[in-house]
């Protein structure tokens, strides 16, 4: 029989500031049920002629309620953390966890965690405040209403060995689906797509799988020549039934400009496109594109340029910056907002737009200074930025700023016992405000492992996953791409 979950199990966490800040335990809490609300299943009937009886013929979902619950404390002479919530009526995340051997006086360390997002109070209520005999302890209790709910549990694996390929990029390639009048069931990740380095001999593969990662067959063909790496790949709907590939590749070619291609048959054929007329540019990191739609795509390259295409990427045009420092990764939140980073190890540079590249801002000197170079970045607002890189000495670092860039602050992330550095980050990737994922390389006593670190408390604490040892010194994971607050996958050399 599996382990049961008690309720002596449960620790309750509040973030009075909101995400990426202290978390703090919220003592002798009672939180009896979390009822969440997912909308009426309202039925249309019609008789069936042939059989005489009503059958289902439509099934509407009503719109979901807020989640609501209850959080009883007991009373004490100072103001509590909830009370002082209340006071300021902010929204705020309430954490319930599951600890079974973990210590609990620690935020990570959960089996699992339910995230209740964006709490409000909506009612407040004072409990056994006087008696006539006897004694009793008085109680606080809130009706909190949460923006969303999400269910985070311990990071687990499947790993699929990919014999001989270095792998630089990965990208899901399908939304979910209910079997029905437009076809299967489909998971969120069940397409996946990842790319790969050439060698002299070989070109790089397209690499497909269909089963969630468990297996991968090469496409029929590869979109670029002998010797030219693949560094980057997007995936995304262009019309109900099929979805578009974008590779960009990774490796100078002094005869041509910087370049993509694209299929829509899952790599039966290719269609190349040139990033303007200028020789000798490409692409540097699985980062480096970025598509919201099939109207919305974004590229970087090494020359510091942004490409932007509105047509699927069947053409593009430059937006115009004063940059000249390697870009290698950019990140929209919309249509008009969005960022991106790069450096070259003596100067790095995060640019900002508002108006969907029509104009670019500069901000220098990002992170611990110039020598980190920032290879990939997420954002919540503008804001809040998060980047990932590599200094000039050697290490991946986490950096984040809350006033769009003006100042940074580096969130140390946690080494699982035996591990003795995190010499680099490669990517970030956002779910929402409590949930991303980072990529990276790790060492245990010289020798290099992929990691996976997740956040569901906005970045203030961290859990991880290491890989088997891999091939050599200076790999690791070199991209991630998340599917869910419990499912991820990552890549890089094995």
């Amino acid at each position: 029989m599996p382990d049961v979950v008690q309720t002596d199990m449960q620790i309750a966490w509040i973030q009075p500031d909101g995400p990426n800040t202290p978390t703090v335990v919220i003592p002798c809490a009672v939180i009896n049920e979390v009822v969440e609300n997912h909308g009426t299943i309202e039925a249309t009937y019609c008789r069936n002629s042939q059989t005489g009886k009503h059958e289902i013929v439509t099934r509407m979902r009503s719109t979901p309620e807020p989640t609501v619950f209850d959080l009883e404390e007991l009373m004490t002479v100072t103001a509590t953390d909830i009370e002082r919530v209340l006071r300021r009526d902010c929204p705020v995340p309430v954490y319930i966890g599951t600890y079974q051997c973990a210590p609990r006086i620690s935020f990570s360390g959960f089996d699992r965690m339910k995230v209740a997002q964006g709490c409000k109070v909506e009612t407040a209520t004072e409990g056994s405040l006087m008696q006539r005999e006897g004694h009793s302890l008085s109680t606080e209790m809130v009706s909190l209403s949460a923006a969303s709910v999400e269910k985070a549990f311990r990071l687990s694996s499947l790993e699929a060995q990919i014999d001989g390929q270095i792998l630089r990029d990965i990208a899901r390639g399908g939304d979910a689906a209910c079997y029905g009048d437009c076809g299967p069931n489909a998971a969120i990740c069940e397409t996946l797509v990842a790319v790969t380095n050439g060698t002299a001999l070989l070109k790089a593969d397209v690499l497909v799988s269909m089963d969630g990662g468990r297996s991968w067959e090469t496409t029929i063909l590869d979109p670029f020549a002998v010797n030219e790496d693949i560094a980057s790949v997007v995936c995304f709907p262009i019309n109900q039934t099929t979805w578009r590939w974008i590779v960009g590749r990774g490796t100078t070619d002094v005869a041509a400009p910087p370049e993509i291609a694209y299929t829509d048959n899952e790599g039966l054929t290719w269609v190349t496109v040139d990033l303007g007329s200028t020789n000798a540019g490409y692409i540097l990191h699985g980062s480096a594109i970025f598509a919201l739609d099939m109207h919305h795509i974004w590229i970087v390259d090494d020359q510091g340029d942004i490409w932007f295409s509105d047509d699927g990427a069947a053409s593009f045009t430059e937006q115009v910056t004063t940059n000249a420092i390697a870009l290698y990764g950019v990140y929209f939140m919309d249509t008009k907002k969005g960022v991106a980073v790069g450096g070259n190890g003596a100067a790095n540079v995060m640019l900002i737009t508002v108006n969907g590249g029509k104009d670019w801002v500069a901000r220098s000197a990002i992170g611990p200074g110039a020598t980190f170079v920032p290879w990939a970045v997420t954002m919540h607002d503008m804001h809040t930025i998060f980047i990932v890189g590599v200094t000039a000495g050697g290490a991946g670092q986490l950096w984040y700023t809350n006033d769009g860039g003006a100042s940074w602050m580096q969130r140390i992330l946690p080494m699982p016992t035996g591990m003795t550095s995190v010499p680099a980050l490669f990517d970030i990737e956002r779910i929402d405000r409590c949930c991303m994922f980072l990529a990276g390389e790790a060492q245990v006593g010289g020798v290099s492992y992929g990691v996976v670190y997740r956040t569901i408390n906005g970045g203030t604490d961290w859990d991880s996953w290491t890989s088997e040892a891999m091939a050599g010194v200076g790999t690791g994971f070199q991209a991630v791409t998340v599917c869910s607050y419990n499912q991820g996958f990552a890549v890089g050399e094995e």
